[in-house]
């Protein structure tokens, strides 16, 4: 392993040097994001933010990477209006040992435990999302997590939140499941966090063709798939060497924004408006604010009408409306449903080629199975 640091190392940070993390967060920020996780340490342990805590089994030049990434992004995102999360590597560290789902060494679950509380004072994340487990074992690992945990709501950031990786045995084990490449059939009583790569890779893969990463519409329709079950979506992008985002990641990234600036209403501040448990499925999601209910329509024929099952959407009190740039174009209730102009696919988001919206209102209705 330092052999191949000693070849990585001195080359990241040349190429870092010219990252501009600002780039990075107007472009996630654009593409709808709330919050932004950034991996601070994988599983190589190499360290992306200038730590003062030594690692006894990594030379000193292999510590971690000259530039302060995560202090970087960290002001740059909320620069951007966001909310920045930190990654941490807990289950794995190769310095240590090659591969456990179970780390027993005592050093390193003080090396861990050290990183961690420095990464809270230091950058105060409003997201603390560890992977795999955490070292440590049954009520003695739990005590002292849930003690980093009380200091970290009580006396840091009040609002924060944890994942469900760190393999607690006490009734907290975090406050949202993290599922990898998959989603949920049914709606979920509990929050959960979806998350994947725009292509088939966590991190940058110079094999993947743009033909391995998702469309703009596949990745639209699942953000809706998953926020219309009780999740968030954390999408990951793999940077090239120089900070650069490659194309077929960009673009998805650009489809996101242009698609959240016409239909953001529907997912931003949103609740699920099926019951948990209810199956979610077919080419309707359906999500709601307040009154407000969102028919999320994975394709559409414009000229042709569109009917629901749930009756309470059905009548002319539901009111409903097409989102479309400016402002939202009322719907006639014709034929049994409600119908599409033919020539509104111009004014969507994607011009029809994406997910598109139908605004309606159903004050009385607290939701259906």
């Amino acid at each position: 392993m330092e052999s191949y640091l000693g070849k990585f190392v001195p080359r990241f940070n040349d190429e870092v040097a010219r990252w501009q993390p600002q780039k990075w967060a107007d472009l996630f920020r654009k593409a709808g994001a709330e919050y932004v996780v950034l991996t601070t340490k994988h599983h190589d342990s190499f360290l992306l933010w200038p730590s003062a805590v030594v690692n006894p089994n990594r030379q000193q030049e292999h510590q971690h990477a000259k530039r302060d990434i995560v202090g970087d992004l960290t002001r740059a995102v909320r620069r951007a209006g966001m909310e920045m999360g930190l990654y941490y590597s807990g289950g794995f560290d190769w310095s240590f040992k090659t591969c456990s789902c179970d780390p027993e060494s005592a050093e390193y679950e003080e090396l861990a435990y050290n990183h961690l509380e420095e990464l809270i004072e230091r950058y105060k994340p409003s997201v603390l999302w560890d992977d795999i487990n955490w070292p440590g074992k049954g009520w003695t690992k739990t005590n002292r997590l849930y003690k980093l945990f009380a200091k970290y709501l009580n006396e840091v950031c009040p609002e924060g939140t944890m994942n469900a990786r760190w393999s607690a045995v006490g009734e907290f084990k975090g406050d949202f499941s993290t599922p990898e490449y998959r989603n949920n059939d049914k709606v979920s009583a509990k929050p959960f966090e979806m998350c994947r790569g725009i292509g088939q890779s966590f991190g940058y893969n110079a094999e993947e063709t743009p033909e391995d990463h998702m469309t703009p519409a596949e990745a639209v329709w699942l953000l809706v798939d998953v926020v219309a079950k009780n999740g968030n979506l954390l999408l990951d992008v793999g940077p090239a060497a120089n900070g650069s985002i490659p194309w077929p990641q960009q673009r998805v990234l650009e489809g996101l924004g242009d698609w959240m600036k016409v239909n953001g209403e529907a997912i931003r501040a949103s609740r699920p408006y099926l019951q948990a448990g209810a199956v979610a499925k077919g080419n309707c999601r359906f999500t709601a604010r307040e009154d407000r209910v969102y028919a999320v329509l994975q394709a559409v024929e414009f000229g042709a009408p569109v009917h629901f099952k749930h009756e309470e959407l059905m009548v002319p009190a539901a009111a409903a409306e097409l989102l479309v740039e400016g402002r939202a174009l009322p719907l006639a209730l014709e034929a049994g449903g409600w119908q599409i102009p033919l020539d509104a696919a111009g004014r969507t988001a994607g011009r029809g080629s994406l997910p598109v919206v139908l605004r309606l209102r159903a004050p009385a209705a607290p939701g259906r199975q």
